[in-house]
């Protein structure tokens, strides 16, 4: 692909300012001028066009508070917009600065215009680019045009990226910045290059990947997990440009093996995800490999009495003291010492800073080693500004297998004295693990019993083992509390102690709740220090998808009940969850999802429901959010749904209904059964409404030719007549029909369109009729001095 040059050009445009009359502000206009690429350093954004601009401004001392937006827009020949970034302002902020000895004000803008948001086929096109401002005072204002060349690639998804993996080869016993271990190499290519990509303008990162290598036993289970350290098997990507073949090194220390010493067949798999960590490609490639692990060692180091030579190490410079937080550079020659400790290369520690001091801080660090790698301690002086001045390195001896060295002072060149201890202990090592995993159906509550069983080996006295459960779910790990099925009320335990060389069992529950089909169960075993010792032990057994619902639902009093003027009937339903749920907090996790349906037509009227809390006294108030009815909470007291009968009409004299409730745990959208319940209801005295016309009188004299009706049952229901033409303004059609008990109450509103404005304004409201004072037939109700209106008669009809 043909890359686009950046603007050499330079372009200035010189305006007066502008007064503005009614506030006494001026707008100032912008010079603006390209940067050339020999004077700045410019900030590639893949897949886009790319610009830099400077905006100049004449200096005023309140310049922080203007507010200036920069666009780019892209024009075709025949002057077509084929991209405007206006959806995408660049806020602009000013800084004092200098320009031939002139103080003014200036702003650095860059702009990128995404090849994915350019209205153009793939190829060459001259395109005019523009580049607009605004403000308060000024709107798309051009400041600065230029016709370009732009060479649209073909564009893909970045999920149909492919990614081809050759000659993937694991060697053992090799060697990496000091470190033992086993080097991986392949070569990679792709199939586009990150400025073909779809997507890059809403996510950059997504041009770039990460590579990494794990390693997995026998049995599967993952043994390369560190999350205490920078793991080396692990490689970012440049930006994909190059789509050739490209040599890659990865390396995988032994001290980040979770093997016991000796010798094993372990696969080592390859993998990709972009930088968010979602993983796009799995399996690039695999290799089974033999090696021979070495002991690994966990290594107590402590430094104190950390002196270094006394000398002149920082230059005074105001420049110095602008950056020093603690005002070192003063002049005396002070270092901000600290200490760094290595595995070979491999930076592992460093201590906090001493400022203005020739004495480095105690400090102490613990870490994995194994034989054979050297430990370097090292001192420097921070530099605020450039890199640290290194000040003097000693090796500290190790000898192999297990040792302690206390109080050992040493010395060498610019570092004068040092007093250290050393303690080499053996990585505890975890000589079994197994799982028994059982489905557990008993009358508390479904889920799964585990049995975990572990023997760990060089384990000292004063240490204790963390063992951490997890649900494996596709390629992630999902931690998960411990809940021990024999200890009373299910009490949460964040560890087990066991002693030397000794066996763990531990037999927990875990509630189905958590759960969803094809889910493994597994546990890592961690120590005190918080080293990995057992990555994870996963079962075999896949969980089931468990039918039995231990979530029960009855329904209880039904009676008849006037709810906001409306009849009907209150339904109280209660739900019985286990204390189990209670005690672990889980109940507000919990949502039913809940179904009304009329069996003699197998009708739904989940919408007919409203659900309703229970007041003293045997109230009732509206539930707020009883708008999204299918999906709710239960109080403690259970639940009130209200069913008014003109929602459910019928001839005979009763008719079945059936209430079906599902639940479901919302961290993971999990269902947890289904039930069913029945109930019988009597037919109602219900009639059929048509309120004809309205005969109305005004106050005053109200201009209008539209009206529009509104007939409202309580809150929750309500009946509603487009807007209509009116010629005569005494008598307005209604003609609003409507099923409603004999003794329901409506209220009535009536709207008209202003004529001068168009604006919607109100002729009555909350009219209220009772239609229990009503006859069949035709019915006349009068009002008087209502809103706008000095009389209203309504002609209302029943059958």
């Amino acid at each position: 692909m043909r890359k686009l040059y950046f603007l050499l050009i330079a372009f200035q445009i010189y305006s007066a300012a502008l007064i503005n009359a009614q506030n006494g502000k001026t707008t100032n206009l912008y010079n603006v001028k390209s940067l050339k690429s020999d004077n700045y350093s410019y900030s590639k954004v893949l897949g886009s066009e790319n610009y830099k601009l400077v905006l100049l401004q004449p200096y005023h001392e309140k310049y922080f508070r203007d507010k200036v937006m920069v666009y780019s827009g892209l024009k075709s020949k025949t002057g077509e917009i084929v991209y405007s970034g206006k959806n995408n302002l660049l806020q602009v902020k000013f800084y004092p600065s200098y320009e031939n000895k002139l103080k003014i004000l200036k702003s650095e803008v860059k702009i990128a215009i995404p090849y994915d948001n350019m209205d153009i086929e793939k190829g060459s096109h001259k395109l005019m680019m523009e580049i607009y401002i605004e403000n308060d005072s000024i709107k798309d204002a051009i400041v600065f045009k230029k016709e370009i060349v732009v060479e649209k690639p073909e564009l893909f998804n970045y999920n149909e990226q492919e990614i081809t993996i050759i000659n993937f080869r694991a060697q053992d016993q090799a060697e990496f910045k000091g470190l033992k271990g086993i080097k991986v190499s392949f070569e990679r290519k792709f199939k586009f290059s990150a400025n073909q990509t779809k997507g890059i303008s809403f996510d950059n990162n997504l041009a770039f990947y990460y590579f990494n290598v794990t390693a997995y036993d026998k049995a599967d289970n993952r043994i390369c997990y560190d999350k205490k350290e920078s793991d080396l098997s692990i490689i970012k990507s440049n930006s994909i440009e190059n789509i050739n073949f490209e040599k890659v090194t990865l390396f995988i220390p032994y001290r980040n093996l979770l093997l016991s010493k000796g010798k094993h067949e372990i696969s080592i798999e390859l993998k990709a995800s972009y930088v968010k960590e979602t993983v796009i490609f799995n399996n690039l490639a695999l290799k089974t490999v033999n090696i021979n692990q070495p002991q690994v060692y966990i290594v107590d180091f402590k430094a104190e009495d950390f002196k270094i030579a006394y000398g002149k190490y920082d230059a005074s410079s105001e420049l110095g003291r602008i950056f020093s937080k603690q005002g070192s550079n003063k002049g005396y020659g002070y270092p901000d010492v600290y200490w760094n400790l290595k595995i070979g290369e491999y930076s592992i520690y460093n201590s906090s800073i001493s400022h203005n001091s020739f004495t480095a801080p105690n400090g102490s660090v613990k870490f994995k080693i194994v034989d054979d790698e050297k430990i370097y301690l090292s001192a420097y002086d921070r530099d605020a500004l450039n890199a640290d001045d290194f000040i003097g390195l000693i090796e500290i001896g190790t000898e192999k297998g297990e040792f302690k060295k206390i109080g050992k002072t040493i010395s060498k060149d610019s570092i004068s004295n040092v007093k250290y201890s050393i303690v080499k202990n053996k990585l505890p090592n975890v000589e079994k693990a197994e799982i028994d995993l059982t489905e557990n159906l008993n009358n508390k509550s479904n889920g799964y019993n585990l049995d975990l069983s572990f023997i760990v080996s060089n384990l000292l006295n004063n240490n204790k083992l963390q063992i951490l459960p997890f649900i494996k779910r596709a390629d992630s790990i999902i931690n998960i509390a411990i809940f021990d099925v024999l200890v009373d009320n299910f009490i949460k335990k964040d560890s087990v102690l066991i002693s030397s060389n000794s066996y763990g069992n531990l037999k927990l529950f875990i509630p189905q709740i958590i759960l969803l089909e094809k889910d493994k169960l597994g546990f890592q075993i961690f120590d005190s220090e918080n080293n990995i010792l057992l990555g994870e032990k996963i079962s075999n057994q896949n969980i089931n998808n468990i039918k039995k619902n231990d979530i029960k639902y009855k329904i209880g009093d039904i009676k008849e009940y006037t709810f906001n003027g409306i009849n009907g009937i209150i339904i109280k339903v209660s739900r019985n969850i286990p204390e189990f749920y209670t005690k672990l907090n889980l109940e507000i996790f919990l949502k039913t999802s809940l179904g009304l349906v009329e069996l003699s037509d197998n009708q739904n009227l989940t919408d007919k429901l409203i659900p309703v809390l229970k007041e003293d006294n045997e109230q009732y108030f509206l539930k707020n959010d009883y708008t999204d009815l299918n999906y709710f909470n239960f109080n403690a007291d259970g639940l009130y749904f209200f069913l008014p009968y003109f929602y459910v009409p019928f001839d005979e004299n009763k008719r079945e209904f059936e209430l079906k409730f599902e639940t479901f745990y919302t961290d993971n959208h999990k269902f947890l059964g289904a039930q069913k319940e029945k109930f019988t209801l009597k037919k109602a005295a219900l009639k059929k409404i048509n309120i004809l016309d309205a005969n109305l009188k005004y106050k005053e004299k109200i201009e209008f030719k539209k009206i529009r009706v509104k007939i409202l049952f309580s809150e929750f229901a309500n009946i509603e007549k487009n807007w209509q033409s009116v010629e005569n303004k005494i008598n307005i059609p209604i003609n609003a029909q409507f099923i409603a008990h004999e003794k329901d109450k409506m209220q009535l509103y009536l709207y008209y369109e202003d004529d001068e404005f168009g604006l919607e304004k109100i002729l009555i409201k909350n009219l209220l009729i009772d239609f229990s004072k009503m006859k069949t037939g035709t019915n006349i109700l009068k009002f008087k001095n209502k809103d706008n209106l000095s009389r209203i008669s309504l002609n209302i009809e029943l059958e």
